[in-house]
């Protein structure tokens, strides 16, 4: 349990340097449209944030119950599962998070198979302004759930 409380917060820090270094561009969420470099800065920041957020559930799940990765799948069963009470932990996050998520999820797909000049402001400005909440919500379930491995030890 101790690597996998390491590995989490060691997430949770990378999550917060990603929001530290690039505090400037996410300050400007409400104040404007973005030109192309910021926009791809943004859409960078998100699969980012999102990537830490994967890793994250990734190593508790393989701490416990082994997501199938030979799956095309295996993002969004990921998520599902980590809202699933198992015999051996409780519900890694909530459903109103894995909402959220799931919004992030389906951002990384089209930053994963797209091209950064195909980006639109539009469609990208609803993840930009729930970024920070995302975050904070991520980063108080995660250490909800060290508590609870702290507390099984």
């Amino acid at each position: 349990m101790n690597e996998l409380i390491s590995k989490i917060r060691f997430e949770i820090e990378e999550i917060n340097e990603i929001f530290k270094i690039y505090s400037k561009l996410i300050e400007k969420v409400d104040s404007s449209s973005p030109n192309e470099i910021e926009l791809a800065a943004f859409a960078t920041v998100i699969h980012s944030f999102y990537n830490g957020v994967e890793n994250t559930l990734l190593s508790i799940s393989k701490a416990y119950e082994k997501v199938d990765l030979d799956n095309k799948n295996w993002h969004k069963n990921l998520l599902r599962q980590m809202v699933i009470e198992t015999d051996d932990r409780i519900p890694v996050i909530s459903e109103g998070l894995k909402a959220v998520l799931s919004e992030f999820l389906a951002f990384r797909h089209f930053f994963r198979h797209s091209y950064s000049f195909r980006l639109e402001w539009e469609e990208l400005e609803p993840l930009a302004k729930k970024l920070n909440e995302a975050k904070n919500m991520f980063k108080k379930e995660r250490l909800d759930f060290i508590s609870y491995l702290i507390e099984k030890k």
